[in-house]
């Protein structure tokens, strides 16, 4: 469980025929490496699937990839630094540093995951005139986005709605579950996720989410390592995706749209937009999760 300082990572790339860039921490040349057969290779850089396919999977830019990962690894402790320039140059500065740069924080097959539980939403509805009588249901968003290496394309986000409001380690880990089955249906050769949150102890930061980890790695044949942020509410990407529900589904409620449970708001949701994959968590999936894990726990 590794404690993650912010530091801010430039990282591009660069022709030799064109000069030598300054003012950079790191700088790698790759003009050694071998270039892509690709026909008509011209009209695509390295971040291509076509290129990446062919290239990626060579010991030579396996070998080097992780030479640069050790590198940076090493900068990063010897260095008080918050901010890193890194820049990585073959001859052309199109092909081959395209690709390194494109992979360099992510190995083949491996997935960085940022999750977090958006903040509950009320479904405000009148079942009769008196204001007495208005429902106030909430329902739990988990959020997520995923980067994704190699087959998986740049990245996906990601909406888990349930009508339970509650954020314990028994609705945290049905959500990763889920989460992890998604990314499997995007990326089949995903075979490590590593999981960003912050550091809330009743729902990520604690003893039993940790523990079953272990027990996903053998139930979906992946190695999961979680990672949390030193500030109690790490902010990101999650929280755009979870504002940006939660915006869409109010705006069709205040033009009379009918909203009293989470499926209807999975529902809305779909319509809406095509850039979220939103799911819908049974109450019964909650429940066979903790009858499971009850004995374990």
């Amino acid at each position: 469980m590794a404690q993650v300082e912010d530091i801010n990572i430039k990282l591009f790339s660069f022709g030799h025929s064109f000069g030598v860039p300054i003012d950079v921490d790191l700088l790698f040349s790759i003009r050694h490496l071998p270039v892509t057969n690709v026909e008509n290779y011209q009209q695509y850089d390295g971040r291509h699937q076509r290129i990446q396919n062919e290239l990626l999977h060579l010991a030579e830019y396996e070998g080097f990839l992780e030479t640069i990962i050790e590198q940076l690894k090493n900068f990063i402790n010897e260095h008080n630094k918050n901010s890193i320039t890194i820049a990585v140059g073959c001859e052309q500065g199109r092909h081959r540093c395209d690709l390194e740069t494109s992979t360099i924080g992510l190995k083949v097959g491996t997935v960085i995951c940022q999750v977090d539980y958006s903040e509950n939403f009320t479904l405000v509805n009148q079942d009769q005139i008196q204001s007495a009588h208005w429902s106030n249901q909430q329902v739990s968003v988990f959020t997520a986005y995923a980067w994704m290496s190699n087959s998986g394309g740049e990245g996906y986000s990601f909406g888990f709605v349930a009508d339970s409001a509650k954020h314990d380690k028994y609705c945290a880990i049905t959500c990763l579950e889920n989460l992890v089955e998604e990314i499997i249906n995007i990326m089949s050769d995903v075979n490590e996720i590593i999981f960003f949150s912050d550091g809330a102890a009743r729902q990520f930061k604690n003893r039993y989410v940790i523990q079953h980890l272990t027990t996903m790695m053998d139930k979906f044949d992946i190695n999961f390592s979680r990672n949390y942020f030193t500030s109690s509410h790490g902010k990101g990407i999650v929280d755009s995706i979870g504002g940006t529900l939660e915006r869409l589904v109010w705006m069709e409620i205040m033009t009379g749209v009918i909203c009293s449970s989470a499926k209807e708001f999975v529902d809305i949701c779909r319509r809406k937009t095509r850039t979220i994959i939103v799911n819908l968590v049974q109450q019964a999936q909650f429940d066979t999760t903790r009858v499971t894990l009850e004995n374990t726990f």
